[in-house]
């Protein structure tokens, strides 16, 4: 949107230039209309910080999130807000907080760059696809389980089996479910990826070339 009403649409910033300390601006509307508008103000706590999160109601991690962290208060009905920096530039979209004993200000935001891309994505009618290796898992102490292979998936056509444990994707190490999404989801339908994994204890690796 390049205007509305005679309202100018914010600048995107670069979640990139940012640094540890930076002041920061969160803006949304939290609870209810009534306090729409709402600025709460921080600054940012971390980068690139890996934050697991639960999509499901299954009590395991689904996907790990890399997220800049800030402490400006974020409360519900923030997310999709603006994170903006001291120059009124969007660097990140509002998305959730730590809420558990023990913990205070902890919040997190998509950086622009990535919701950007999502969106102009979806503006131009591109579909969002994930690829799937075609196995169901498992946590290990080791990497991930393979506790079952599709049949006719990539997975069963690259030879892996139950039981076996991966425990990376390329170069990139895989120690649970949501680091292996996170680092499959890297990676477009139709690529080939090399997977490292374990049978019997020995380190070994395959190819596959990913599907929807």
């Amino acid at each position: 949107i390049e205007k509305l009403d005679g309202i100018k649409a914010v600048e995107l910033g670069k979640s990139e230039d940012i640094k540890l300390g930076d002041t920061v601006f969160a803006i949304g509307t939290p609870i209810d209309l009534s306090y729409k508008g709402t600025v709460t103000r921080g600054i940012v706590s971390g980068l690139n910080r890996l934050v697991s999160i639960s999509i499901e109601s299954n009590y395991t991690d689904d996907y790990i999130m890399k997220a800049i962290q800030i402490d400006a208060p974020i409360n519900s009905g923030n997310s999709g807000g603006p994170l903006c920096n001291s120059n009124g530039e969007v660097i990140g979209i509002n998305n959730m907080k730590l809420i558990t004993s023990g913990v205070e200000g902890m919040g997190f935001a998509i950086p622009i760059e990535e919701a950007a891309a999502y969106a102009d994505a979806i503006i131009n009618g591109k579909n969002i696809t994930r690829p799937t290796l075609g196995i169901t898992m498992a946590e290990n102490k080791n990497g991930v389980l393979v506790s079952e292979v599709r049949a006719n998936s990539v997975a069963a056509n690259a030879g892996l089996q139950k039981g076996d444990v991966i425990t990376a994707i390329n170069d990139e190490k895989v120690v649970n479910m949501a680091s292996l999404k996170y680092a499959l989801y890297k990676y477009e339908v139709g690529d080939t990826v090399t997977i490292h994994y374990l049978r019997n204890g020995k380190a070994q690796t395959t190819k596959m070339k990913l599907t929807q």
